[in-house]
């Protein structure tokens, strides 16, 4: 073989490298352009997902005004008042009256046994600790 001949040949798979490497080159280059495109159109569509879209997604809302919670509050509450004054048991008056009653029985009652002091202020805890009541503790005694 010459050296003419072997010049050749590496010029040739010079040549051919290099036609690979410009056809590799472009494919990359395309590839990087639709990678662009796609994060552009990702960001596109995130910069317009708002604050109310997120909100929507997990089910929540923008609140619209001010006035419309108060609203919702004050008939919330003109609810509950008028749910209660129907359903009440006695009256405030009454109420109170029994529960003062109730307290000065139990005042009575430790002062005619000292002994049994101990079970008045216990009974007296299930008073107290039954106006903590949630209905979520269930039914039975107020306290644990």
């Amino acid at each position: 073989m010459t050296i003419r001949k072997i010049v050749d040949e590496v010029g040739e798979g010079a040549h051919r490298a290099l036609e690979k490497t410009e056809s590799t080159a472009a494919l990359a280059k395309g590839g990087v352009l639709d990678a662009i495109g796609h994060v552009a159109e990702i960001y596109r569509a995130l910069r317009a997902f708002g604050l109310g879209d997120m909100l929507k997604t997990v089910g929540l809302q923008r609140r619209r005004s001010p006035a419309l919670s108060v609203g919702t509050f004050g008939a919330g509450l003109a609810a509950g008042t008028l749910l209660g004054v129907l359903i009440a048991p006695m009256s405030g008056r009454d109420a109170r009256s029994a529960i003062m009653k109730r307290a000065t029985a139990l005042l009575h009652e430790r002062d005619a046994n000292p002994s049994d002091a101990a079970k008045v202020m216990k009974r007296a805890d299930v008073v107290t600790d039954a106006k903590d009541w949630t209905p979520e503790q269930g039914h039975g005694r107020a306290h644990s």
